[in-house]
């Protein structure tokens, strides 16, 4: 991950600058909470490795792909996708990332994406049962029939896209 952060810096992305600390400045700035739709143990689920083999392919695949010449176009297109909202490009980004073209690949975009999806449904049913939410996803969470925009309406929320 951390070599896949060094490129995306080498292409003037930093994670520093990123929605995340924007966003927790002005929730900090307003006096409002920020609460996790994922446990910690929830996400390393989705991220880590299930046993020592799987780490062994994980890390190999992703040397591999960090080093494949189209790497940098990917991660470029990736960000003016959500720079511009083309929600038709991201959810595409399955098909033209290069990035799920093995078993260990594919398990693991599924458990990333779609697969964490349905638990931060929960907690965003939850929290609005007593509050206001706003929340802040990754891109690739608010796409496709598994996306929470799709979730979320299909329990009756009413879901509008705010550009």
């Amino acid at each position: 991950m951390q070599l896949g952060v060094a490129q995306a810096q080498r292409q003037g992305l930093f994670p520093l600058y990123g929605a995340e600390s924007v966003l927790l400045m002005r929730s900090l700035g307003r006096q409002r909470p920020v609460v996790g739709l994922e446990s910690v143990q929830t996400q390393l689920s989705a991220l880590l490795a299930r046993d020592d083999e799987e780490a062994a392919t994980m890390v190999r695949e992703s040397l591999a792909e960090l080093q494949r010449p189209q790497a940098a176009h990917t991660l470029e297109r990736l960000t003016r996708a959500w720079v511009t909202g083309d929600l038709k490009d991201l959810e595409a980004h399955a098909e033209w990332c290069d990035c799920v073209n093995t078993p260990t690949e594919r398990e693991s975009y599924a458990r990333l994406v779609d697969g964490r999806n349905p638990g931060m449904v929960n907690a965003i049913e939850r929290l609005h049962a007593s509050a206001s939410v706003f929340a802040a996803v990754g891109a690739l969470h608010l796409v496709g029939p598994q996306g929470l925009p799709a979730l979320l309406a299909a329990r009756g929320f009413k879901v509008s896209r705010v550009f």
